[in-house]
């Protein structure tokens, strides 16, 4: 029985800089030979090699979501722009007490400072991925010399298809509401939230996240935002705790 060497392994970068990192070592892996990516901006480099042989390296990934920041500005603010353009990443309305709302947009990593890597880890691979600048290490890797663990095929489609999942649901909201408001002539208001008066849930309780990337992960509240209607939780993700901030209506109780 041929055994598959390519696996998944996750590396963890300096946060900020992962696509700009995983673009240099889809470069890196090409000029050692171990890859070829015909676009080093590209995920896949599955075609062989110029030999004829198969690459070592066949995937370096990155997963992008689209995340948007508001701000509001009162019509005498000194900080306010002299032209209100709308762009690919800008987008501007008047509020109806005549102030001005800014949404910016850029894309950021779904997994801050997580990049995937999928390969035949050996020691020259594993060598010039970790001395490639921006990169920190390995999950999965004690240390002292010891090579990382792969992570598991379910564990990666799972992440790959929530994630497609998530910025598909995205683009098709944002395209609803554009269509929306252009035949209709008016403009997009932001709904208002209901008021809370409690939470619905504790700091120090143990809760499921039922959407997103992490959906049907177990969680733990470290705080709560009555005002935004979210709550920060700390979430185990390949052996490392992260700290997210999620809308109440994405929790529910563990089981």
């Amino acid at each position: 029985m041929e055994i598959n060497r390519m696996q998944w392994y996750v590396i963890t970068a300096v946060g900020g800089q992962e696509e700009s990192i995983a673009q240099a070592l889809r470069e890196k892996m090409n000029n050692f030979g171990y890859a070829n990516f015909v676009k080093t901006s590209e995920n896949d480099a599955s075609a062989p090699l110029a030999n004829g042989e198969q690459p070592k390296v066949k995937e370096i990934r990155v997963f992008m979501k689209r995340q948007e920041s508001e701000q509001i500005f009162n019509k005498n603010s000194a900080e306010l722009p002299k032209t209100l353009k709308n762009t690919k990443t800008t987008r501007w309305e008047t509020l109806p007490d005549g102030r001005y709302k800014r949404t910016k947009s850029k894309k950021v990593n779904r997994f801050g400072n997580y990049i995937f890597v999928q390969c035949d880890l050996d020691d020259d691979i594993w060598y010039n991925i970790r001395n490639t600048v921006g990169v920190m290490g390995f999950v999965g890797s004690t240390g002292k010399a010891a090579k990382p663990i792969p992570c598991s095929m379910d564990e990666y489609e799972r992440l790959i298809n929530d994630a497609a999942a998530a910025e598909y649901a995205a683009r098709i909201a944002a395209g609803e509401t554009a269509i929306k408001a252009e035949a209709a002539k008016v403009e997009v208001k932001p709904q208002p939230k209901p008021v809370l008066t409690e939470a619905p849930f504790k700091v120090g309780q143990t809760l499921e996240l039922i959407n997103g990337s992490f959906a049907g992960t177990n969680c733990t509240v470290t705080s709560i935002n009555l005002e935004k209607q979210t709550a920060k939780v700390e979430v185990e993700f390949f052996g490392r705790v992260n700290s997210l901030e999620v809308a109440f209506g994405d929790l529910k109780l563990a089981k």
